[in-house]
């Protein structure tokens, strides 16, 4: 299209042409196949025995679902439903990621619909963990107390490295009994927001970061299956698939001498 911009013009680069074949827009939305299945598996009209294409496109126009409808539109949709089913919208994926930092091997993954709060996510992707964790590390869509909770349940010796929201409030045992997000907002009062990230080691996030762009980089940022269940087995195939990139890309050092 951009070729055919600046060497033809606009009205060749939208002219609905591309490569000698004409694109065809869709005669029928997905409400549309809809209504017309349901007259398809409703009872013919008196007389008849059976519905015909002719009889379909009729009666879709009659009803006010289309405009105008050609009983091969009719065959062509009835078709594609019986071999592939009907149209099922696209919809966006979340894809929630555990990494380790010190080797950016992918530990747990989970995917969600587009909805689903991050933090929500955080007791599946630590039942996924096996061995202990030193430290649970994340942007400030963490700063639950879901997640604060999560993290103790599972690893009560894990510290939890969330930066507080700019609007945080110590809570009423600080004096007391400080919690670890009360010591954060204490150590940034301090010593500001960057003091605490250099010294509670949240810079080491962006190691994480990275990984997530080298799965879009190398698998993509889509899915090919359609359902559920082989969206989730695509997703943990291609975690497989990255860490074992990862092992293979790093070199093993063996003292000779």
């Amino acid at each position: 299209m951009r070729r055919r911009l600046v060497e033809e013009g606009l009205a060749s680069a939208l002219s609905p042409y591309r490569g000698g074949r004409r694109i065809y827009e869709r005669k029928l939305d997905g409400a549309q196949e809809a209504h017309l299945i349901v007259l398809a598996c409703s009872a013919p009209p008196n007389g008849r025995a059976r519905w015909t294409l002719r009889l379909l496109a009729r009666r879709m126009v009659e009803l006010a679902y289309v405009d105008t409808l050609s009983h091969e539109t009719v065959r062509q949709t009835e078709w594609r439903i019986e071999k592939h089913g009907p149209r099922r919208r696209r919809a966006w994926r979340k894809m929630h990621l555990g990494v380790e930092a010190d080797t950016g091997r992918i530990v747990a993954s989970e995917l969600t619909t587009h909805d689903v709060d991050d933090g929500s996510q955080v007791g599946p992707l630590l039942d996924q963990v096996t061995g202990p964790i030193a430290s649970f590390t994340g942007d400030g869509a963490y700063d639950q107390d879901g997640v604060s909770r999560s993290v103790a349940e599972r690893h009560p010796d894990a510290r939890v490295i969330v930066p507080p929201r700019s609007s945080a409030v110590p809570s009423e045992t600080a004096e007391t009994a400080p919690t670890q997000r009360d010591q954060c907002l204490q150590l940034i009062a301090e010593h500001g927001r960057m003091g605490w990230q250099t010294a509670s080691g949240y810079n080491r996030r962006a190691l994480a970061e990275a990984t997530s762009g080298r799965f879009k980089r190398v698998i993509g940022d889509g899915l090919h299956s359609c359902t559920d269940p082989r969206q989730a087995t695509e997703i943990n195939v291609a975690v497989t698939v990255l860490n074992r990139m990862l092992e293979l890309g790093h070199p093993t050092s063996v003292r000779i001498a």
